[in-house]
């Protein structure tokens, strides 16, 4: 990463799938509150491609996000991550080719990390500075826990 933003890079000792699997194959401790996924949606008319940046434990709220960007949304599949040059646990919200939308509550933490787009590594930067390395929209993408 480059920006001035300091970041730790998280290497994990085996593929990581989900929060506890972060937490579980990190070299260094991680804080599973901190651990963020990335959820691709895809609209159902444009076509259009959605990341949906949120912490690991949330679900994403469909009708949260149709509405925000104004279309029906859908979980995209498989091949449409594979076609953006990712893979499930591997996507990196920071490279992926689709407009990025951040849930409210990754900026309630300290730290966030997410996948780096490796899958066996990850990167850890604070909230605050994600707009220093990308554009996003940001919202409450996700159901209420």
């Amino acid at each position: 990463m480059s920006k001035g933003v300091p970041y730790r890079l998280i290497k994990l000792r085996r593929r990581a799938l989900s929060v506890d699997d972060v937490v579980r194959y990190a070299e260094e401790e991680v804080n599973e509150d901190e651990v963020c996924k990335t959820v691709v949606l895809k609209g159902e008319t444009s076509g259009k491609v959605y990341a949906v940046l949120l912490p690991g434990r949330l679900k994403v709220d469909l009708e949260a996000v149709s509405y925000f960007v104004g279309e029906e949304v859908k979980v995209a599949p498989i091949k449409e991550l594979k076609r953006l040059g990712g893979e499930p646990g591997a996507l990196c919200p920071l490279t992926i080719d689709a407009e990025l939308l951040v849930d409210d509550e990754v900026f309630k933490r300290r730290r966030i990390n997410f996948s780096s787009g490796d899958p066996h590594y990850g990167l850890e930067v604070s909230p605050a500075d994600l707009a220093k390395l990308i554009s996003f929209k940001h919202g409450r993408f996700s159901l209420k826990s």
